[in-house]
């Protein structure tokens, strides 16, 4: 067997190997931002020389972590989320924005 790989003629079908996947399962979210926005984001992505793709990951990680730990601190369940923000039911004044 040789030549081109990318032709299906050098293929060898009876030889075949099998193999599992190397990446891990993900979920892929597509995220509207006006023209500004973007521009902030992806200037803070590249301040901090990360792709803008994983610096929103992280920012996004980063807030779901601090609301997670508020509900179990407090034991409340959020509502409802508006924008960037989850309102609450029962939210305890000391808690602020």
């Amino acid at each position: 067997m040789g030549g081109d790989l990318q032709d299906r003629e050098n293929w060898d079908f009876e030889k075949a190997e099998s193999r599992a996947g190397s990446k891990k399962s993900r979920a892929v979210v597509s995220v509207a931002f006006s023209a500004k926005a973007f521009q902030e984001v992806a200037q803070a992505a590249a301040d901090q020389r990360m792709k803008t793709s994983e610096f929103i990951r992280n920012a996004a990680l980063d807030e779901a972590r601090k609301v997670s730990k508020v509900v179990r601190h407090f034991g409340f369940e959020p509502v409802s989320t508006v924008g960037p923000h989850t309102i609450a039911t029962d939210l305890p004044e000391a808690v602020s924005a």
